[in-house]
């Protein structure tokens, strides 16, 4: 990979991707889902991941790194998991963990064939 020509402005990019995704998250915490606030922000963040793979790299550092990173997050999930296994709702902790991984990686999908054929 070659090294990146305007560095300064990446990151000013990412910077302000990471503002725009963080404050995503932060509306779709406040849409009071509870637990399923974590899975919705990072199934959008893992679209923004499949939509942003076909950008020049300012712009996938923007959506990707930027956008994507402030808004999903794997902690979140831990927590999240660790709080409904431990309040007795194993079943739900089982089910969570697994709706997760499958919208994250359907989201993935889905964004990127979509990005591939107007791309193409």
């Amino acid at each position: 990979m070659a090294p990146d020509p305007h560095p300064v402005r990446t990151l000013v990019l990412v910077a302000c991707g990471v503002a725009l995704g963080a404050l995503t998250r932060w509306m779709i915490t406040g849409a009071d889902l509870g637990v399923w606030a974590t899975l919705v922000a990072n199934t959008v963040g893992c679209a923004v991941a499949g939509l942003a793979a076909r950008h020049r790299p300012a712009l996938r550092a923007f959506w990707l790194t930027g956008v994507a990173g402030g808004l999903s997050t794997l902690s979140a999930i831990g927590v999240d998991t660790r709080m409904l296994w431990t309040d007795g709702r194993g079943t739900t902790a089982v089910v969570y963990v697994a709706a997760t991984c499958a919208a994250g990686l359907g989201a993935v999908a889905i964004a990127r064939t979509a990005t591939d054929r107007v791309v193409s």
